[in-house]
């Protein structure tokens, strides 16, 4: 499988079901998140927005 594609992300992260059993990082989540959402036909604004908590 090539490299960095989203499907050896998957691999990377140990995928059982495509939940992974460890999480994928900011830069890749970055990297991965407009080819995913170009795929899935939806709209960076249609993805909401949550607050962070400060804890």
């Amino acid at each position: 499988m090539r490299q960095g594609t989203v499907f050896s992300c998957r691999i990377l992260n140990h995928s059982i079901l495509a939940h992974g059993t460890e999480p994928v990082g900011k830069d890749l989540y970055v990297k991965f998140a407009p080819t995913v959402t170009g795929i899935c036909g939806i709209d960076d604004k249609e993805i909401p927005v949550f607050p962070s908590l400060d804890i």
